[in-house]
């Protein structure tokens, strides 16, 4: 990154200083790059709990359950929140969590061959036994958007109004000069 280290905690006690100050605010999103273990993503949902208390958008128990909901609350009814984009695992109880698997907790950028040839071994492995979530129930349930990859048009259309894709400035050029010469 371009900016010096800073914790985790100073940038919560941040955003929500400035939600105290400015209760009109829009919703503030905070965008979860989570590369963390399975006991630092409890202590992160602990502290955004305890920092951001009723400042933090706590998703409903039904828009958890049902992903493809219809409506999102709107910026009106998110005012002078803070709202977690992030992963979501796709079903809450998926595989067991294990606290010493940090190795798993990276998302790494790869050749689309080199995943096509791991998907396929991972699907075999699948069958067998249960890949436990990268993310922890803890850190999901404090989750309204899914950050998502973008790979068509078409494709997002489809998904989750919940669902949300982070396009760097390269990719929507390349995107949008593909979209006008078809």
């Amino acid at each position: 990154t371009l900016t010096s280290k800073i914790s985790f905690r100073s940038i919560l006690w941040v955003v929500q200083n400035y939600v105290e100050t400015h209760p009109d605010t829009y919703p503030i999103i905070l965008s979860l790059e989570n590369h963390c273990s399975h006991p630092f993503q409890r202590t992160m949902a602990k502290d955004m709990k305890e920092i951001l208390g009723d400042k933090l958008h706590v998703p409903s128990a039904e828009h958890m359950a049902d992903d493809h909901q219809t409506r999102l609350p709107t910026p009106e009814e998110l005012r002078g929140l803070v709202v977690i984009k992030g992963k979501r695992p796709p079903e809450p109880d998926e595989g067991a969590v294990n606290d010493d698997d940090d190795n798993d907790n990276v998302d790494k950028e790869e050749d689309p061959d080199d995943a096509a040839i791991r998907e396929g071994a991972e699907e075999d492995h699948h069958q067998k036994k249960k890949k436990p979530s990268k993310i922890v129930p803890e850190l999901a349930k404090l989750t309204l958007f899914h950050g998502t990859h973008y790979h068509s048009f078409a494709e997002s259309i489809q998904q989750a109004p919940s669902h949300m894709h982070s396009i760097g400035e390269t990719k929507i050029t390349k995107i949008v000069s593909h979209t006008s010469t078809e």
